[in-house]
């Protein structure tokens, strides 16, 4: 695991040198030291980088172009989106490569549905999705369309530059249980307001999700929580040498 992380960073750092966003102070040797955040580079311009803790103590690597985080990541995200190879476009496909960065979020025409243990325990024509560049669509649906009763709190919390905090969720159906399955944000920041009282689901661990009439199919990896349908197209996030994109 350290190994795969180390060869990640390590890849990471180069497109961010590469790009000219940091620049080292001095050498930086990449032994792990913790897993302590995944990525911390925007912002002012002495801010350190730290990157799942692979860089020592006292190294430091600089933001050059003082850029604001908004700025500088949607500047990132257009190198990125001119170096990455993209997937051909066919008619009434949106490629991931033009979704924004920051994110936005936008109504969803389609109905959106989630089956569990053979049960349905999310319908909703009321959901929206957040598009960010690199990433199939994240639904989010109000929880007066979610089974609540089938949902409790998970312990414990994550944090979104642009949402602010996430509250997880485990999911229960009968004898079947998924820890974790689910996100949402009580107190969202301003631009991403309309989602309170959302939640999002990830696709694997479900029976089904469907959007429309067509059945999704997971984002890349377990880390993201986007869902896949022939109306969206690539490469996306998530799979082994993507985590710098």
């Amino acid at each position: 695991m350290a190994a795969v992380f180390e060869r990640e960073i390590s890849r990471l750092l180069t497109t961010f040198s590469g790009c000219g966003f940091v620049s080292p102070r001095h050498r930086v040797s990449h032994r792990p030291l913790a897993i302590s955040a995944l990525l911390s580079c925007f912002g002012d311009r002495d801010l350190k980088l730290r990157v799942a803790g692979f860089i020592h103590k006292g190294e430091r690597w600089h933001w050059n172009s003082g850029l604001s985080k908004r700025e500088g990541s949607r500047k990132f995200s257009t190198v990125m989106a001119s170096v990455v190879p993209r997937d051909p476009v066919g008619p009434g496909q949106e490629s991931v490569w033009d979704y924004p960065r920051p994110p936005r979020m936008e109504p969803v025409k389609e109905r959106i549905k989630i089956i569990f243990n053979d049960e349905v325990v999310a319908d909703s024509t009321n959901a929206y999705r957040v598009l960010e560049t690199s990433h199939p669509p994240v639904y989010y649906i109000p929880s007066a369309d979610v089974k609540m009763e089938h949902l409790a709190k998970a312990p414990g919390s994550s944090f979104c530059e642009w949402k602010g905090d996430a509250t997880w969720w485990t999911l229960s159906v009968g004898s079947k249980t998924a820890e974790n399955v689910a996100w949402s944000y009580e107190d969202p920041t301003e631009t991403f307001l309309p989602l309170k009282g959302y939640l999002a689901f990830y696709a694997a661990p479900m029976d089904a999700c469907y959007v429309g009439e067509e059945k999704a199919q997971p984002q890349p990896g377990n880390f993201y929580g986007g869902w896949v349908t022939s109306k969206v197209v690539g490469p996306f996030k998530g799979s082994p040498g993507t985590f710098g994109w």
